[in-house]
């Protein structure tokens, strides 16, 4: 039971997630197409999307796209759940969140949001705290993660692109 749970928890985040990518190729390309620029995208290869977290090529640079965040839940990794390199401490040049409640992607360069969160080192067991390390250790989880509000990063905030979805 618990493993078919699983699966279909990975074919809907699988599915949300390539809605979300779909969605971002259409509205950054027609952003570029505005500016009167080229549109070259390359879909990342597995291994790049696995062990460096892009998603993307896009016009030379690489972007990892984070669907369906929220205003006052966004969520930093440093390590995913086997304890191994998250992608803010990918190869990922920039990081596009589906910001929900905004109906926007907003876009950030990585290096950005890993130094505002870099000097954190205070651990916690408890989801709902902020700007704290968050670890799931004492269920035998490897993660790390920071969860951070739009307000606290959006003035590392380099691209806003609505949509109307």
């Amino acid at each position: 039971m618990n493993n078919t749970i699983n699966k279909n928890r990975l074919k809907i985040s699988k599915e949300i997630g390539d809605k979300a990518e779909n969605l971002f190729i259409d509205v950054f390309s027609k952003y570029l197409k505005s500016k009167n620029k080229k549109v070259n995208i390359r879909k990342s290869t597995p291994y790049e999307d696995r062990n460096l977290h892009i998603d993307y090529y896009i016009n030379g640079g690489s972007f990892d796209i984070k669907a369906k965040r929220h205003l006052e839940t966004i969520w930093l990794e440093k390590k995913n759940i086997n304890g191994n390199k998250g992608w803010l401490l990918g190869e990922v040049q920039y990081i596009a969140f589906d910001i929900l409640e905004l109906k926007s992607f907003c876009i950030f360069k990585r290096i950005d949001l890993y130094n505002h969160i870099k000097n954190i080192n205070e651990y916690t067991d408890n989801k709902l705290e902020y700007n704290k390390i968050y670890t799931r250790s004492k269920w035998g989880k490897k993660d790390e993660i920071i969860k951070v509000k739009y307000e606290d990063i959006k003035h590392l905030e380099i691209l806003k692109l609505q949509y109307n979805n």
